[in-house]
């Protein structure tokens, strides 16, 4: 492949949109990784920056992937909360959603394997409300899932004519 993560498909809760979507794409996102580049570049398309998103709502931190929450966060001021933007495992943030029923649940599993069985990688996010307690920080508790996007790495140029060659070949 090329290291290139371009966004192919989008699915979002019923009480969102893909703007809102690429909205938490652009505040989620360290951009080191090639999904995180490919995840900004699919909201920079439509006009959403992770400037304008920390313009509008002063960005407080940005938490790196934690391996064990499977998700990474950016926090941001919004009046006197603080506004959280999730991305990461789709699973988890799923299981925690307080906006998702059985249906909507059933819904993103079957678009997740959908995603993944076409061989997206597939990020879910998740949006948060809360406020500083000065021992635990910024408890992360209601959690409203935002939706799917869906990243295909294009297969480098010529890959294609050497798999076919291999294969008459007989290897």
């Amino acid at each position: 492949t090329e290291g290139r993560m371009e966004a192919a498909e989008f699915y979002t809760h019923p009480d969102y949109d893909t703007e809102y979507l690429l909205r938490a794409a652009a505040a989620a996102n360290n951009g080191e990784s090639p999904t995180d580049i490919g995840l900004k570049r699919a909201a920079e398309r439509e006009g959403i920056t992770q400037d304008s998103v920390d313009r509008e709502e002063p960005l407080i931190r940005r938490d790196p992937f934690d391996q064990r929450k499977m998700y990474t966060a950016s926090f941001h001021k919004n009046g006197d909360a603080v506004h959280v933007y999730m991305a990461g495992a789709p699973e988890p943030l799923l299981e925690r959603a307080e906006n998702c029923d059985g249906k909507i649940r059933e819904k993103v599993a079957a678009k997740v394997n959908k995603f993944a069985g076409g061989g997206l990688r597939v990020i879910g996010f998740a949006e948060s409300q809360t406020f500083l307690r000065r021992r635990s920080g910024f408890p992360i508790e209601q959690i409203s899932f935002i939706g799917l996007i869906g990243l295909r790495d294009p297969v480098r140029p010529g890959v294609k004519e050497a798999i076919s060659k291999t294969s008459k070949a007989g290897i």
